[in-house]
């Protein structure tokens, strides 16, 4: 009974821990796509409902930016 309550007790500290580290990796992920935008010449080109950031050279889609 010790041994399953000590189980069951470093599962929910794993999985509490983890949750607070996605959210943290998808703030930082969020704040480090709109730094990256702003960096950009922005042309707003709606194309099946997707935004393109037009660079010098490349076409960057950051599709996930319309979602929040």
């Amino acid at each position: 009974m010790v041994n399953f309550c000590i189980t069951e007790l470093v599962h929910f500290i794993f999985t509490f821990y983890s949750n607070s580290e996605n959210k943290k990796a998808d703030n930082l992920g969020r704040l480090s796509a709109v730094v990256l935008s702003q960096n950009f010449r922005v042309h707003n080109i709606p194309f099946l409902g997707e935004t393109f950031f037009k660079s010098g050279l490349n076409f960057h889609l950051f599709s996930f930016l319309q979602r929040y």
